[in-house]
């Protein structure tokens, strides 16, 4: 917050250099849930925070599908029962033990929602799933990573991840606009004391 509401706001030092403790007790497991709306209201009494939510035309890459056929490449293929699960995600279901790293991704069970969010840690950008696919995965892709001038070159001739994508998966990143909810910051001051 100390270097976007400057930016949007003008220059106020205090931003910058003043720091606020905010001590809070959530007495009991529901105002726990809560936490969020307590946070907003203390910000909105205290600091005068007002925002509004707005939808804006954004630029993201939307994973497709690659081929108009709808065939995917062979390292998309249906879940194997060969999952080895080590935890069950928030809606109960066990997650597979998946392998990501330097230019791989070896998952199992894994959604087009995952992989878009795996790729757009690649990309260093927003990646929004556009596939229409709702069932489960087992992939298995590699490419050249993006090198730093520090990193020595793969010894191998692998695809770029663009390309790796088509001819592995049967997938691509498409730049397109996609509607997103940007949080828009009215007005913020200094707090107000107990």
């Amino acid at each position: 917050m100390n270097r976007i509401i400057p930016s949007a706001f003008g220059p106020d030092e205090y931003f910058d250099t003043d720091r606020f403790d905010l001590i809070a007790t959530a007495r009991d497991k529901e105002a726990f849930t809560l936490m969020n709306a307590m946070l907003q209201g203390l910000l909105a009494e205290r600091f005068g925070l007002i925002v509004h939510h707005e939808l804006r035309a954004t630029p993201v890459y939307m994973l497709e599908k690659a081929r108009d056929d709808g065939k995917f490449g062979p390292g998309l293929k249906p879940p194997s029962d060969d999952c080895t699960p080590y935890v069950n995600d928030a809606s109960g279901k066990p997650m597979c033990i998946n392998h990501s790293g330097f230019g791989s991704l070896s998952a199992k069970r894994y959604t087009m929602g995952q992989l878009a969010g795996q790729l757009g840690a690649e990309v260093h950008d927003l990646v929004m799933d556009g596939t229409s696919l709702n069932e489960q995965f087992d992939i298995e892709l590699t490419w050249a990573p993006n090198l730093s001038a520090n990193t020595a070159p793969m010894a191998d001739n692998s695809p770029s991840l663009l390309t790796a994508l088509r001819e592995q998966l049967g997938l691509k990143l498409v730049r397109r606009n996609a509607p997103l909810d940007n949080l828009i910051i009215e007005r913020v001051h200094k707090p107000t004391s107990d």
